[in-house]
């Protein structure tokens, strides 16, 4: 319950006062007195997710007061009616239930104003967490998809020819997928290999037929120191 009548002492703690008169910034405690951002937005990611769960916290505390007012307001009531100044009890209550009302019409929209917010924030997070999923290449793929053989879970022990086949073709596919994951982590190199030599092929060529090449700049050069109308 709000305390209707604070002591100075409580008044000055509360707003960060060093006198119930300040006449300067010199009566305001700075370091004492912090209030908090006035956008959800300038809170971090740590402190929006506990602001999120404060708010659930305090909606469930507020339904589940409801569900048991009825038994509550009754033994209240009982407790009031044995008090000798049953009118100020009456309107300390009232004053009580209206107080609880409006902060739960609070809350109800602060969770409104932020619930887009909230939702973004999960979104972005799923959105990063598809993106890492496939960000695997497409040799750890394979090489997780692959099974690893392992004669001993068969049982060797019998002469099934049945078992014998199901053995060999399991082996044959494990090899299968081992070539499939080897050949796809050696292709990058074998594609940096191929690029490579046709630049030293392209190289060669270009000093092989040197003087190909030089014909424009020769002309030029020709036609400059030519007396040539």
């Amino acid at each position: 319950m709000f305390d209707l009548q604070p002591n100075e002492a409580k008044l000055m703690a509360t707003y960060g006062l060093t006198t119930m008169r300040p006449n300067s910034l010199k009566d305001i405690n700075y370091h004492e007195f912090k209030t908090p951002p006035d956008e959800v937005s300038d809170l971090s990611t740590e402190q929006q997710y506990n602001m999120l769960l404060d708010l659930i916290e305090s909606e469930q505390k507020v339904v589940d007061s409801r569900r048991t007012s009825q038994g509550e307001e009754s033994i209240l009531m009982e407790l009031i009616s044995q008090h000798k100044d049953n009118q100020n009890l009456n309107q300390s209550y009232s004053r009580m239930e209206r107080q609880v009302h409006g902060q739960s019409e609070n809350l109800r929209m602060a969770i409104e104003s932020n619930f887009i917010h909230f939702i973004n924030t999960k979104s972005k997070i799923d959105d990063s967490l598809i993106d890492f999923m496939r960000s695997k290449t497409k040799a750890q793929q394979d090489r997780s998809n692959s099974r690893v053989f392992n004669p001993q879970r068969r049982n060797m022990v019998s002469t099934n020819s049945n078992g014998k086949e199901d053995l060999t073709s399991e082996l044959e596919e494990n090899i299968s997928n081992l070539m499939n994951s080897t050949s796809a982590s050696i292709q990058p190199i074998n594609e940096s290999k191929h690029k490579e030599d046709k630049v030293l092929k392209m190289t060669e060529f270009i000093k092989a037929n040197q003087h190909f090449f030089d014909l424009p700049k020769n002309l030029v050069h020709s036609l400059s120191i030519s007396d040539n109308d």
